[in-house]
């Protein structure tokens, strides 16, 4: 074996310093750590230098920087005690080193995700929010009056789309035909006059009370569909009467002569006909008479209810 190859062979790596950096690499996800050691030939081997003595045997001692990507998810798995090989690049003489790269363990620490970065800043700032709003609540009073607001407003409610916040009033000031704390309640007509609730925008009035806001008296029955009510009264149609027009109506109110039932007259006695508008008599005054207000007037010469009995003649 010749001088140079066993003192090659001979060499020793000897970490003198190791400084581990990270900085992103032009991967994504990775990190790039970077080793700086010193190589340095045994204390034994030779010391001087002669005119004859060729470059590959004289002591050397030198710096290299090794560039390791690593990827960020295995920073806290890598084997970093593991060893390490290369060669050289003289085919004629190749030699092998071998050695050991040790890196601290307080370089290896586990990557910060950003979304949990970005969520432990929001609840960081929701907790000042908390502080500052327990400060300004703590005696009790939060008033939104100018004079406890201090800063810049951050947030106003919208009212709903159907109004504006007034700061001096700390609430919404609703837009006509909306009502609630965020004008989102539809408003009925004049509140139903004090004579329903409100439901949705539509008055349910009381059982008296009628009408789109409530203050029109209602009438019985509400005419049962048959009239129109005016001032609490039905106003009946044509063929129907009653207090909530439910009766049929007879024809010429019977001609004041008898009693509607159900649209029929029912004729006081001498009165006949759908509206008891004819006087009737017994049998017709027998053909003998004529038939007033329900009384036969006899011929001359007859008599009776009915005109049918004969006068006796007077004797001389």
């Amino acid at each position: 074996m010749s001088p140079v190859r066993g003192w090659l062979l001979g060499q020793v790596l000897l970490l003198l310093g190791t400084q581990a950096a990270l900085s992103p690499s032009g991967e994504e996800g990775k990190l790039v750590r970077t080793i700086r050691v010193r190589r340095q030939a045994p204390s034994d081997g030779p010391t001087s230098q002669s005119n004859n003595q060729t470059i590959k045997e004289q002591p050397m001692v030198f710096n290299h920087v090794y560039n390791i990507n690593v990827p960020l998810e295995s920073l806290c798995s890598v084997d970093l005690d593991s060893a390490f090989t290369e060669q050289t690049v003289d085919a004629d003489s190749q030699v092998t080193f071998t050695h050991r790269i040790n890196i601290p363990k307080q370089a290896c620490a586990c990557p910060t995700v950003n979304i949990v970065q970005q969520l432990a800043i929001r609840i960081e700032m929701l907790e000042r929010e908390v502080l500052l709003l327990r400060a300004q609540c703590s005696s009790g009073n939060c008033g939104c009056g100018e004079s406890s607001v201090t800063g810049h407003l951050d947030f106003i409610p919208q009212c709903s789309g159907h109004g504006s916040f007034k700061m001096d009033l700390c609430g919404c000031v609703c837009e006509d035909g909306w009502t609630g704390k965020n004008c989102s309640e539809p408003r009925c007509p004049d509140n139903c006059s004090g004579q329903g609730v409100c439901m949705e925008g539509e008055c349910v009035c009381d059982r008296d009370f009628g009408g789109d806001n409530c203050s029109e008296p209602r009438c019985p029955a509400d005419c049962s569909g048959r009239g129109l009510c005016m001032d609490g009264e039905c106003i009946c149609e044509e063929n129907f009467t009653g207090e909530d027009c439910t009766l049929g109506r007879c024809l010429n109110d019977c001609s004041d002569q008898g009693l509607c039932t159900n649209g029929t007259c029912q004729c006081r006695p001498g009165y006949v006909g759908e509206d008891c508008s004819l006087a009737y008599c017994a049998n017709n005054c027998s053909q003998k008479g004529i038939c007033k207000e329900g009384f036969c007037v006899c011929q001359d010469g007859f008599a009776g209810e009915d005109c049918s009995a004969g006068e006796r003649k007077r004797e001389p």
